[in-house]
């Protein structure tokens, strides 16, 4: 499995850094150190054979040494290997997150088969071992490591994952064997439902549906094994490097007489005439290339690569503990029964100083003064509070008045939407939609005073 980092790494400190640079398993130090002293080794014979040829030969070298330095800026290694790095990494978490984990099938297998009989208890394991089972065919076809621990059927056999009938129905099949453990599984559904041992059609369904998404995510595994990513990327990135490399072996030799200090001393005149800044850039690119080659398949046998014998060992163990020997808590009074607002008791003298980050926005608690801003926006919302009354007052039923004893309507107003209004400032607007209010309002009472002469005049009249 990936090795664990997390607890070196729990706060942002300078000591933590250097823990996990410190750490030997699954690090970079590992992966590199190999190649790095065999470029070292290469660097090194090619400094010795030109320094000891003659000064024509030299002169020849510095001029094939000039284009090669000249070649090495216009690669694009970098840009190409870390496209690839970002291809290999997305890859690498989307295996992972299909890995498949059974606790959420076990859990549903527990709540909707009732019952604490031996014939429903070996219906639950049955159905958590062959999920299982059907696990561990997809492993050992794609995982080196799981490959040896079960190298043929017989050893699933001897491990406890399959019976010997179950065998015999298995070997009988020659086509892809991986979907009959979950079309046992769904036998076993069917039969409940027979026998009334889950409750319902609709959770029957619900069982099988549950059963096919853990089917589609282990499958996965099985399709990114056989579509990898095409070679050719990998190839590319091979040669990329490589070849940058030995350009780097070639450019950047120091011959003898180079070096900027002038001394007497043998041992001081090679020390600066070592290229550290290159074998730095070797050992950066090196180390880049090794860890995408291996997350390429992260089913190995790696440091880092996935402990597929672990996984079957835990969702076995799990599995059955979850379907099996249940036992349920009481339903008591919980010990925060009589406080309104509880907190956890605290069992340490000291709580930890923390920093505590409440749960609201972060602006909830900002006081905006009376400034310009605060006074535009409550303009606008009396803006829109103005332009609604005077919608509403335009939808009014056309005015009634009366004109040498005849009863008259009046035209219908302008609607709001029609009028042309100039564009203004805030005040001046403000202004103008006031005033219209204004002459609006004095419209409708007048309307009403004619409306309540009318009715009296007829009142009399009759």
């Amino acid at each position: 499995m990936t090795v664990s980092y997390n607890f070196d790494a729990l706060t942002s400190t300078w000591m933590g850094g250097i823990r996990i640079l410190l750490r030997w398993k699954g690090s970079i130090w590992k992966r590199v150190y190999k190649e790095l002293i065999f470029w070292f080794v290469i660097y090194a014979l090619i400094n010795v054979a030109i320094n000891m040829c003659s000064a024509f030969h030299k002169d020849i070298f510095t001029v094939i040494r000039g284009e090669v330095r000249k070649g090495c800026v216009g690669l694009p290694h970098i840009f190409i290997l870390g496209f690839f790095m970002n291809v290999v990494f997305n890859r690498w978490v989307n295996i992972f997150a299909k890995i498949g984990f059974v606790d959420h099938f076990a859990l549903v297998i527990e709540s909707n088969i009732r019952g604490s009989d031996i014939e429903t208890r070996i219906l639950r394991r049955t159905l958590v071992r062959y999920l299982v089972l059907a696990q561990t065919l997809i492993f050992r076809d794609i995982s080196i490591p799981v490959k040896k621990r079960f190298p043929n059927l017989a050893s699933i056999v001897d491990a406890g994952l399959m019976t010997d009938d179950e065998l015999c129905i298995f070997e009988s099949k020659d086509v892809d064997r991986y979907y009959m453990p979950f079309q046992w599984s769904l036998r076993l559904i069917n039969q409940a439902r027979l026998k009334e041992k889950i409750l319902s059609d609709v959770i029957a369904f619900h069982m099988t549906t549950k059963l096919r998404e853990f089917r589609d995510t282990i499958s996965h595994l099985l399709i990114y094994d056989w579509i990898p990513v095409p070679i050719a990327y990998p190839q590319i990135i091979f040669i990329a490097v490589r070849i940058y490399l030995c350009m780097l072996m070639i450019g950047r030799q120091v011959l003898e007489g180079e070096t900027a200090i002038q001394t007497d001393d043998k041992y001081l005149k090679q020390l600066f005439q070592f290229p550290v800044m290159t074998f730095v850039e070797v050992f950066l690119l090196v180390g880049w290339t090794k860890v995408a080659e291996s997350m390429l398949n992260p089913f190995g046998d790696n440091d880092d690569d996935y402990d597929c014998s672990y996984i079957i060992d835990r969702n076995l163990s799990t599995g059955y503990a979850i379907v099996d020997a249940v036992e349920y808590p009481p339903s008591n009074q919980d010990p925060f029964w009589n406080i309104p607002s509880p907190n956890p008791f605290d069992i340490v003298s000291k709580r930890p100083s923390l920093k505590s980050q409440p749960y609201h926005g972060s602006v909830a608690d900002l006081v905006v003064k009376n400034d310009k801003s605060s006074l535009s926006r409550i303009s606008t919302l009396r803006r829109r509070s103005i332009n609604k009354r005077i919608s509403m007052a335009s939808q009014q039923e056309p005015s009634v008045y009366v004109v040498d004893g005849d009863y008259r309507k009046s035209a219908a107003p302008i609607p709001l939407s029609q009028r042309k209004i100039p564009i203004l400032n805030d005040d001046a607007y403000f202004n103008t939609l006031r005033t219209r209010l204004d002459s609006v309002t004095e419209e409708s009472s007048r309307n009403n005073s004619l409306n309540e002469a009318s009715k009296a005049s007829d009142i009399s009249e009759s």
